[in-house]
């Protein structure tokens, strides 16, 4: 696991743009765990840097960039309790029926 981890920070690394990435931490899942790394960006910022947060599986070590969550989603997510799975592509919520299908996006900014 750390190699593998090791391996895609340095990939992260060498892909981006930024002076600086740190490993933040781990998120354990029940099913799968959630890596998260740091990009800092110091160029030119007087006071603060520039953060970029990146994550990944435990079951792929490639790292992307992590979404910001859509302003629409935060009643609904403030729904869940429970334990973290770790599933990236697991649905929580469908539309019933007889209900409108809204659907919910990440904004990547």
């Amino acid at each position: 696991e750390r190699s593998q981890l090791e391996l895609a920070l340095l990939k992260i690394e060498n892909e981006s743009l930024h002076d600086e990435i740190l490993f933040w931490g781990k998120v354990n899942g029940t099913i799968k765990d959630y890596f998260i790394a740091l990009g800092l960006n110091f160029n030119g910022e007087t006071g603060f840097c520039l953060k970029t947060f990146y994550w990944c599986s435990s079951t792929n070590y490639n790292f992307a960039s992590l979404p910001t969550i859509n302003k629409k989603l935060v009643p609904c997510l403030s729904e869940f309790n429970g334990l973290f799975t770790g599933e990236h592509d697991k649905i929580l919520k469908e539309a019933g029926s007889g209900e409108e299908h809204e659907t919910y996006a990440f904004d990547n900014d």
